[in-house]
């Protein structure tokens, strides 16, 4: 299946059609539907089910108030109708067609217990499911006629369980019948006669005796002569009487069946195509199969259909004439008030109605001949209330005859045109939907010459959907029919061929069905997603051993592969995406079995600083099923920190463990998160990108500056107070236009990564480890108009891979290339992966918390943000596309501190950040809008005032300043701070550049040739003021003396942004340090001691209010 969808069944959509009136509360109203209201791949031994809000009455007259009609398999259905509490349901007899569509109508006979009766009759359908199958045609079957005939339907008409043939012949004025012997053989010479020049042949149970009769619509000769609908009543054998003809316009060409009026019999639409007099008339039924005279409800058309279009419960009526579609709206009672129209992509010859896109309502296709006598079918999406939009065009052969089914059992509704024009004459063109209402392949199916009508149905009683053609060249109907499913193969199983317990695998091959199960060394898994009959998912089930994975469906097994269960491992501390952790964290891992000793195993973690030290340094330790490390140096302040387990480690039992890539984000010291000072770094050239870290080993953050015009990068070395000086230049590509800083050769320290726009290269420059960077000497050519550059370890083997974002050129297609590290520093390319149009910045982090890091771009022309989802090895996919105007940058984080990454893109010409909290797997809602700015051109994350929440900052592309919004930890962004810097920035960074433990913020100018400065200001005055004193001495510090531990009482007004403690020894020297949120901070929170040798110790506690100092004795 293309797509799969959870669907609902909106009980305001059924009550809103006038089932409740406000002072009326006896009024009998519908709660829910089974199936739901034009429901696809429904069972076909479904019964229909109607909920109310009230107790029913349990009378006969509303134990028959549902009128249930068979498409094809049968007329009226007999069935049961059974009253129990507020639910009425009927059972049908017998089962429906695989694919019929199946009309019911509630009719207003239904009562509540208190004698309540519905406002108005309801009127829905639905289809039901097929056998799954390729959806290709096979056979030769020519099933001969009298004369050519002008379409072909299909139909139980003798009750014996098969689907039958019949078609309209012009020019003999007769209906052949030619009956099945059940595999879809066809034999007999029955003819019936019918009026002048029949052009169509309907089934339909009219008298509703639950069989199938039979309407044609009459050409007529010419004017004044009219034309007619010919009524020839079944008698459950196969056998039409002579019955009556309704007389209606001239150039009759097109009829249809449907209960308009809500009375539980089927009623007769006729188009006439007459541009001088053709009309549209009504005819109503009177239960009997008698038709009145009919209304006149329009002019000439060429094809009418019927279906509720705007969910009301009645069937509103669309035809076509030239390019245009014109949608009349039922107001219940066959009267049509209410008249829109839309546009189609050419001279519109047979219109259809189906869901499309599985969003519950009915979408319209139209076959239309083109101006180049080329066939087209335009499809035309529902937004739900009966207005229609979309611009999709399927090319198929000429002179178009359209049909929907689900031909490939996937649970959605493709399309068959047969091909009347020249040159496509002998042909049916089958179009295959993939779930969204998008239709693509190239199957021809080869039938006979002048193929002018197509019919779909389950003529075998295999229960797929074969084809019926109807050919005037040999005066024949061609009868293809639907290949059987084989059994699947499997072609590859990722990422890697393993995968924990509980986790989720891919799956490649053919001939996935929506049934198909998937077993892991024979053990059955229980979540398994078809996405296509070449892809799905599946869940490691509980149980499953290292052995062999198979696919089966109906058909068959397939072929095995090798499959390994692999370690289930999970960060425990820090967590996936954790915020406020603490500078001096160790990164501990949790395994469901028993880790080895060995080496590879101690050595399998590698934790990624972005800003000092890039690989760290440290101690692993293997303890039972933990795997921790202790790095040597604390992390920086507010610093995001990636880690990698590779599938090194392993079991005792030598089991591997599937990678994991994850992130944390370190703490801040609480401020109140006002910048100031002015310091400005002055560039003597347009400054085009810039990004901060140690680069020279000195524990502090250097600013490094991408100079467009010199070709170059300018070092500029901070002296620990956030004042930066140095000349060094670095030697780069042709226009440097965006800069990272990574250890991407592995050797401990930071280094230098360029795009360069003009020569559409990477430069890659080494870092020494005391700040002077060379060349690798690797050209990395990637494409032309190079915009934006990412790293991170895509594949999970533990360096940092490159992403490059390009193609900002109506010459070059919109790209994100992948280039994979040696672990040297050295890239070669993996993949070129399809984005929007112009990406002008990207962002990579773990949205579907599947451990490895996934991509979104931001595309500034085709105003989307594309999700390309990692397979685990590096290679993305997908083509979701989420709506934004012009998203200038992209960032992932965790804003609302669920821990999941949420996603935030400044919008740059509406002034604002859009903030997209990600509801789970990847998916993110619509989420705040938040005003900054006008604008914004750059964007950033990370917790300013020390709360334990990430705020954002952007810069505006028109004023010098600045925007701060603070977060609520929910991801709600609130605040008007602006600050100054000296010229409009087009780049941001936010870092501790003085040391102090607040996130300072960085300020690129292009025109301004400079790079503002803006130093967060931290509360560092000691309380004890007669404001405070009282509210200080309510912080207590017990027992004191202390021993093992100490408890700290913290007022609640001096936590409400967290508290930051440091433990200091008699020479002043830190200890120790730690943050607690606000709510640690108000559970008496306990400091271990054990690690303190006897002595007096200072515990500094910087809060809300400022800094505060007690003593404590350790003895």
């Amino acid at each position: 299946m293309g797509a799969t969808f959870a669907r609902t069944v909106s009980t305001i959509g059924i009550v809103s059609a006038g089932l409740i009136h406000s002072g009326q509360a006896q009024t009998l109203a519908v709660a829910g539907l089974e199936p739901g209201r034009n429901a696809l791949a429904a069972p076909c031994a479904t019964s229909v089910v109607v909920r109310f809000q009230q107790a029913l009455h349990t009378g006969l007259a509303t134990q028959q108030a549902l009128h249930v009609f068979g498409g094809v398999a049968s007329g009226k259905k007999a069935g049961t109708g059974v009253v129990s509490g507020s639910t009425l349901s009927f059972k049908p007899s017998t089962s429906f067609s695989p694919g019929e569509t199946v009309g019911i109508t509630l009719t207003t006979a239904a009562q509540s217990s208190t004698g309540g009766a519905l406002a108005r009759p309801q009127v829905f359908q639905f289809t039901t499911a097929t056998g799954h199958g390729p959806g290709t045609f096979s056979g030769n079957q020519e099933v001969l006629l009298p004369s050519a005939p002008h379409n072909v339907v299909m139909g139980d008409v003798d009750s014996d369980g098969d689907l039958d043939l019949l078609t309209a012949n012009p020019s003999a004025n007769t209906v052949s019948v030619r009956l099945n012997d059940g595999r879809g053989v066809f034999s007999g010479n029955q003819t019936v006669a019918v009026g002048n020049q029949p052009d169509q042949v309907v089934l339909a149970d009219v008298d509703s005796d639950g069989d199938l009769d039979l309407l044609t619509a009459n050409y007529g000769v010419r004017l004044p002569l009219p034309g007619s609908v010919s009524v020839r009543l079944n008698d459950g054998k196969g056998h039409f009487s002579a019955g009556s003809d309704v007389a209606v316009s001239a150039n009759l060409t097109r009829l249809t069946t449907g209960d308009l009026d809500g009375d539980g019999d089927l009623d007769l639409v006729a188009a006439s195509n007459s541009s001088t007099n053709g009309t549209l008339t009504v005819h109503l039924n009177d239960g009997q199969g008698h038709f009145n005279a009919g209304t006149v409800v329009g002019g000439p058309a060429n094809d009418v259909v019927l279906g509720d279009v705007d969910a009301d419960g009645d069937l509103d009526l669309l035809v076509t004439r030239a390019d245009v579609v014109t949608i009349r709206l039922n107001n219940g009672k066959a009267s049509f008030p209410v008249v829109q129209t839309a546009t189609v992509g050419g001279v519109a010859t047979t219109l259809v109605l189906g869901d499309l896109d599985n969003d519950g309502d009915l979408d319209l296709l139209t076959s239309n001949n083109s101006s180049d006598f080329n066939g087209t079918v335009s499809v035309r999406l529902n937004d739900g209330f009966g207005s229609f939009s979309g611009t999709q065009e399927v090319i198929v052969g000429a002179g178009p005859s359209l049909k929907l089914g689900d031909i490939d059992g996937d649970g959605d509704l493709d399309l068959v045109t047969a091909n009347y024009g020249a040159g496509t004459g002998n042909t049916v063109s089958v179009r295959l939907n993939n779930g969204l209402g998008s239709f693509s392949g190239a199957q021809e199916v080869a039938v006979g010459t002048g193929a002018v009508g197509a019919a779909l149905g389950d003529l075998d009683g295999d229960g797929d959907l074969d084809l019926a053609t109807a050919i005037s060249g040999s005066s024949a109907i061609s009868v293809r029919f639907n290949q059987h499913l084989p059994a699947p193969t499997l072609l590859s199983a990722g990422p890697k061929a393993a995968a924990p317990v509980g986790g989720s695998i891919s799956l490649k091959g053919t001939y996935f069905t929506p049934t198909s199960t998937v077993t892991f060394g024979g053990v059955t898994a229980t979540q398994v997603i078809v996405v296509s009959a070449t892809q799905l998912t599946a869940v490691v089930p509980a149980g499953a051993t290292t052995g062999v994975v198979r696919v089966a469906n109906a058909a068959g097994v397939s072929n095995e592969m090798p499959f390994v269960v692999s370690l289930t491992v999970s960060p425990t501390a820090p967590a996936r995406n954790a915020l406020a952790t603490t500078l001096t964290t160790p990164v501990v891992l949790a395994f469901n079995q028993s880790l080895s000793q060995a080496l590879a195993t101690q050595t399998a973690l590698k934790v990624f600083s972005q800003q000092a030290g890039g690989v760290k340094t440290g101690t692993a330790n293997v303890g039972g099923s933990t795997l921790t490390f202790a790095p040597t140096t604390k992390f920086r302040a507010g610093e995001t920190v990636f880690a990698t387990l590779t599938a090194a480690a392993q079991s005792t039992t030598n089991t591997p463990a599937t990678p994991q890539v994850f992130q944390f984000t370190t703490a801040t010291i609480p401020s109140p998160g006002v910048f100031s000072g002015r310091t400005e770094v002055t560039l003597g050239t347009n400054v085009t990108a810039q990004t901060v870290g140690d680069v020279d080993g000195d524990g502090d953050l250097d600013l490094l500056v991408a100079e467009g015009a010199n070709n170059a990068v300018s070092v500029r070395l901070n002296d620990g107070t956030g004042h930066f000086a140095g000349s060094q230049r670095v030697a780069v590509g042709d226009y440097p236009n965006s800069v990272v800083l990574g250890d991407v050769d592995g050797d401990g320290d930071l280094d230098l990564l360029t795009t360069n726009y003009a020569s559409g290269t990477v430069s890659v420059c080494l870092n020494n480890g005391a700040g002077t960077f060379s060349s690798t000497g690797q050209a990395v050519y990637v494409k032309d108009n190079l915009t934006a550059i990412a790293l991170g370890d895509v594949d999970g083997d533990a360096d940092l891979d490159l992403l490059v974002a390009n193609g900002a050129s109506a010459n070059v297609t919109s790209t994100v290339s992948v280039l994979l590290n040696d672990g040297r520093g050295f890239f070669s390319r993996k993949q070129d992966v399809a984005v929007g149009n112009y990406p002008a910045s990207l962002a990579v982090g773990d949205i579907d918390a599947d451990g490895d890091l996934d991509l979104l771009v931001g595309n500034q022309v085709s105003n989307s943000v594309s999700v390309r989802f990692n397979d685990g090895l590096g290679l993305f996919s997908g083509t979701q596309e989420l709506a934004e105007n012009v998203p200038y940058r992209v960032q992932l984080s965790d804003v609302d501190g669920d821990g999941d990454l949420d996603l935030l893109t400044a919008n740059i010409q509406e002034g604002h950040v859009h903030v997209r909290l990600n509801t789970g797997g990847g998916n993110f809602d619509e989420g705040q809008v938040v005003a900054v700015g006008a604008y914004p051109n750059s964007l950033v994350l990370g917790d300013i005032d020390g709360d334990g929440d990430l705020d954002l900052l952007t810069a505006s592309n028109s004023m010098s300043t600045v925007s701060v919004r603070l977060n609520d930890s929910h991801g709600v962004f609130n605040g008007t701070q602006e600050v100054s810097v000296s010229y409009a920035a087009q780049n941001l960074a936010l870092a501790d550049l003085d040391g102090n433990g607040t996130l300072d913020v960085v300020a690129a100018s292009y025109e301004g040739k400079t790079v503002s400065v803006r130093l967060n200001q931290r509360k560092e005055q000691i309380l004890g003021t007669a404001t405070t004193t009282a509210l200080a001495s309510q912080v207590s510090l017990y027992p004191n003396p202390a021993h093992a531990s100490v408890r700290l009482l913290i007022p609640a007004s001096f936590a409400r942004q967290g508290v930051h403690v440091r433990v200091l020894n008699p020479l002043g020297q830190l200890v120790s340090e730690q943050n607690w949120t606000a709510q640690q901070a108000a559970s008496s929170p306990e400091l271990t001691l054990t690690a303190l040798a006897p002595g007096a110790y200072s515990i500094c506690l910087g809060t809300t209010q400022g800094m505060l100092v007690k003593r404590l004795i350790v003895e």
